[in-house]
C-alpha cells in the first residue's frame, strides 16, 4: 500500500473513531480499565438507589423518622438522577467516562424512561401528595429491572477486552448485594403496610434467598458461575463483617414481612441495621473494584 494512501485510511479512522469503529474498539479507546470498573460499580449502585429510596419512602409513611428518612431519601434521588446523567455523558467528578457503545446506550434509554416515571411518583410522595405507596410498589420495580439489564449489559460489554469477565462479573454480583439488601427490607416494610402484602411477603423471602446464595457464592467462590474467591485477606474480612449485620437484621425483616408485628423501635432497628449492612456490602464492591 503506497505511504500515502496508509497516512489517509489512519487520519479517516482517527477521525471517524467514536462512530466508526464497532463498540469494543471505541471502548478499548475511550475508555481504561479503571473507568469501566467504575461504571460497572456505580451502575449496580443505581439498582441499589431504587430500593433505597422507596425502603425510606415507606418508612417515613410509616412515622418512623419522617423528616430524617425523607431528606436521605431526597439526597439519593439527586444521586441516582446525577449517576445515570454521569453514565451517559461522563462524570469528572464521579470518575465515569462518556458512553459510546450503542447496546450500553440503549439500555440507559429504557432506564431514563423507567426513571421519569418513578421520580415523578416519588416527587408526589416526597410532596404529600399522589398515590402514595401503591404507585411506588407498582414502579419501583420496573426501574430495578431496567437498571439491572444495563449493569449486565456493561459487564458483557466491558468484559470483552477492558476488563477481565471474572472481575466485571464479580463486581456486579457483589454490586447487586447492596440492592438486595435493601429490597428485602423494603419489601417487609411494603408488607407491613399491607401494599400487596402476600407478592411483598414472598418477594422478601425470594429476595432474602437470593442474597444469602449470592453471598456463600462470594465467600466460597462459585467456579462453575465464573464468581471469584474473595481475592484477597481484607476482602473476605469485610464479607464477614456484611454476614454478622445481615444476621442481625434478618429476624427483624423476616418478622416485619410476615405479619407478626414489630414495634415503631424495632423498625427503626431494622432500618439502621440494614444501613450499616449497605455500608459495609459498598466498601467490599469498591475493594473489588480497586483490587
Amino acid at each position: 500500500m503506497p505511504p500515502i494512501v496508509r497516512l489517509f485510511l489512519v487520519c479517516l479512522l482517527a477521525f471517524a473513531l467514536p462512530d466508526g469503529l464497532g463498540p469494543a474498539r471505541a471502548a478499548d479507546v475511550q475508555m481504561t480499565a479503571a473507568e469501566a470498573k467504575r461504571k460497572i460499580n456505580l451502575a449496580g449502585r443505581q439498582r441499589m438507589l431504587s430500593q433505597r429510596i422507596s425502603l425510606l419512602l415507606c418508612m417515613s409513611e410509616r412515622g418512623i423518622a419522617p423528616h430524617a428518612n425523607r431528606a436521605a431519601a431526597a439526597k439519593a434521588i439527586n444521586l441516582f438522577g446525577a449517576t445515570l446523567a454521569g453514565l451517559r455523558h461522563g462524570d469528572p467528578d464521579l470518575g465515569l467516562p462518556r458512553e459510546y457503545q450503542p447496546e450500553v446506550l440503549a439500555s440507559l434509554d429504557a432506564v431514563d424512561a423507567a426513571w421519569t416515571e418513578f421520580s415523578d411518583v416519588v416527587g408526589a410522595l416526597l410532596a404529600g401528595g399522589g398515590e402514595g405507596l401503591p404507585a411506588l410498589q407498582s414502579t419501583n420495580l420496573v426501574l430495578l429491572t431496567r437498571m439491572n439489564d444495563s449493569v449486565g449489559v456493561m459487564e458483557r460489554s466491558y468484559g470483552e477486552g477492558l476488563v477481565h469477565p471474572d472481575l466485571a462479573r464479580v463486581i456486579n454480583l457483589a454490586g447487586r448485594q447492596r440492592m438486595l439488601i435493601q429490597r428485602a427490607a423494603k419489601s417487609s416494610c411494603l408488607a407491613a403496610s399491607g401494599i400487596a402484602a402476600a407478592e411483598e411477603r414472598a418477594e422478601t423471602d425470594a429476595t432474602i434467598a437470593l442474597f444469602e446464595a449470592s453471598h456463600q457464592q462470594l465467600v466460597s467462590g462459585d467456579p462453575a458461575n465464573g464468581v471469584i474467591e474473595p481475592p484477597d485477606e481484607l476482602i473476605w474480612d469485610q464479607l464477614s463483617v456484611v454476614e454478622g449485620l445481615w444476621q442481625e437484621a434478618r429476624p427483624l425483616i423476616d418478622a416485619m414481612a410476615g405479619g407478626a408485628g414489630i414495634s415503631s423501635k424495632e423498625e427503626a432497628r431494622l432500618l439502621t441495621l440494614t444501613t450499616q449492612a449497605l455500608n459495609a456490602m459498598n466498601d467490599a464492591v469498591w475493594m473489588y473494584e480497586n483490587f
